[in-house]
């Protein structure tokens, strides 16, 4: 279903399988390299506590980076 400008949603399966005896393709990978982790309103206000006065907060689209 299009999204309502008229494009089309990516989805992407983040997930690593699990591998079958080590023969997963992906078995190598490090648990560490293949997690994926959101900052939270939490970590952001400490940085900006962190950084005090002339603290700088940018959001970025990031809907054509993969």
């Amino acid at each position: 279903m299009p999204k309502p400008d008229r494009t089309f949603r990516r989805i992407y399966n983040l997930s690593l399988p699990k591998p079958r005896q080590g023969l997963s393709i992906n078995a190598a990978i490090l648990e560490a390299y293949s997690t994926l982790a959101y900052s939270t309103v939490d970590n952001i206000l400490a940085l900006i506590l962190l950084t005090r006065r002339g603290a700088i907060i940018l959001k970025r689209d990031l809907k054509d980076a993969f």
